[in-house]
């Protein structure tokens, strides 16, 4: 019978842990990339917190209001409008919200393609 002892299996539960949240990451990549569409949304408000910092986001996507969650750090930035990245099927499941892409004077909600932007759009 094998016998590990507590830093093999304090080794092996790290090393598990690292695959799990490598092989996540590497799904969520796959789905953006496959699925994902960028759309716009409207900060509703932002929590920090110890723990995480929570941001309330409304998504807009084929004409309808999402309510979702965004762990972003958004200081200053409640009512104003951000690009995010959603994947279509599941416009508030994971939420890439891009912080660095503020949406610019010149598009507005009304602007929106019903199925989103395969890319962030610039002004003409």
């Amino acid at each position: 019978m094998l016998k590990f002892d507590d830093s093999k299996n304090e080794f092996l539960f790290l090393a598990g842990i690292v695959a799990i949240i490598l092989i996540w990451t590497l799904y969520s990549n796959h789905k953006f990339s496959s699925q994902g569409v960028y759309t716009i949304c409207r900060v509703d408000h932002y929590e920090p917190g110890g723990s995480g910092s929570d941001l309330y986001i409304d998504i807009y996507y084929q004409g309808i209001k999402y309510k979702a969650v965004a762990n972003a750090l958004c200081n200053g930035c409640d009512g104003k409008l951000y690009f995010v990245q959603i994947v279509k099927n599941k416009p508030t499941g994971t939420v890439r919200f891009l912080g660095d892409y503020p949406v610019p004077d010149c598009i507005s909600i009304d602007d929106l393609p019903k199925e989103g932007w395969t890319k962030i759009p610039q002004c003409q």
